[in-house]
């Protein structure tokens, strides 16, 4: 029979209690060196990579006028290499750049690598149309003629089989299309480095007890989230709030540029919009999306019976905006010290 509830089975010793994390061995910054030790090293890689793409259009190129089961097998492997090389490269220097927005070295690299992916898709866009245009009977002669292709079964499904009606017309509109999802990258970086320059940073406000305190990203939920002065959560949301406002207009404008792009690239692709290309990623019908919308909607009552149980912990009689993230601890300003086990 199992103990009851709290308490320890018999003959059995008492858990350790767990040891305390030493908080002078937690990190503050990011060790990237387990990418690249340094932006030569990954300068380095970034040329290679460049050759390495240049081989792949040189040799299947010619061989895809006559594609066989191997040599399609051959392609997907080394596709397969670059695209592990290009991610941990990105990775790097998305990283980086994530540190600071403002350093030019790795802002130009970011942009080099989005261009690097333009380039390499236009030169290798006659491996997309052939293989989307196969039909079901090519595709398993494909399969039958190279037994290793069977573990990419699932990838080819969902990246080339299912897409037949969705590819580029030639190699001619491919390159088209590359250039508008190039743009379209370069605009994500361009809000990225507005959004930590200018959209988090809301300045500074003075608490009730006169301290100064720093509005960012990060500050601003923490405030809301351990601050059980009612009045500094209020200050610090109704900063944030008509700092964002302020924003909002050239933050609207850059993402309405970003959202025409999505939409005429996916257009150029035989979707209505990027919405419907999104559904069709997710393998979600209008139906479905419809289905879960309703549910959504009916089931919006059973958050009346939270916001009242939060009401009642903080006792006050409305809840506000900045009451929906304190903690409901009885002291959230407590700091708490995590353990291992």
């Amino acid at each position: 029979m199992a103990a009851p509830f709290g308490a320890e089975p018999a003959g059995e010793e008492a858990p350790k209690p767990a040891s305390q994390l030493d908080v002078e061995k937690v990190t503050t910054c990011w060790n990237l060196s387990f990418l690249f030790e340094n932006r030569d090293e990954a300068t380095l890689e970034f040329d290679r990579m460049k050759l390495e793409a240049e081989n792949i259009n040189q040799t299947y190129r010619p061989e895809f006028e006559d594609l066989n089961g191997t040599v399609l097998l051959g392609y997907l492997e080394d596709e397969k290499n670059l695209s592990v090389s290009l991610d941990r490269l990105s990775s790097y220097v998305s990283a980086q750049n994530s540190l600071n927005v403002n350093d030019e070295f790795f802002e130009t690299f970011i942009s080099d690598i989005q261009t690097f992916y333009t380039d390499y898709y236009k030169t290798t866009s006659f491996a997309e149309i052939k293989l989307k245009s196969h039909s079901k009977e090519e595709w398993e002669e494909l399969f039958g003629q190279e037994p290793g292709l069977e573990k990419y079964r699932t990838y080819l499904e969902n990246t080339y089989i299912r897409y037949a009606d969705h590819r580029p017309r030639n190699e001619t509109h491919a390159a088209f299309i590359a250039e508008i999802a190039d743009l379209r990258m370069k605009l994500e970086t361009q809000a990225m480095k507005e959004i930590t320059n200018n959209v988090t940073v809301a300045g500074n406000i003075t608490l009730t007890d006169g301290q100064e305190y720093p509005i960012n990203a990060q500050s601003y939920y923490k405030l809301l989230a351990t601050d059980s002065n009612r009045e500094n959560r209020k200050i610090c949301y109704d900063r944030r709030f008509y700092h964002l406002i302020n924003e909002s207009d050239k933050m609207a404008a850059l993402y309405l540029q970003k959202a025409n792009k999505d939409d005429l690239v996916n257009r150029e692709l035989n979707y209505s919009d990027a919405y419907a290309a999104k559904m069709f990623e997710s393998y979600l019908s209008e139906e479905q999306i419809e289905e879960m919308n309703s549910v959504f909607k009916e089931r919006k009552g059973d958050f009346v019976g939270y916001h009242e149980f939060r009401r009642a912990k903080m006792g006050v009689d409305q809840l506000m905006p900045y009451d929906l993230h304190l903690q409901l601890a009885d002291d959230p300003d407590e700091i708490y010290t995590d353990t291992l086990t």
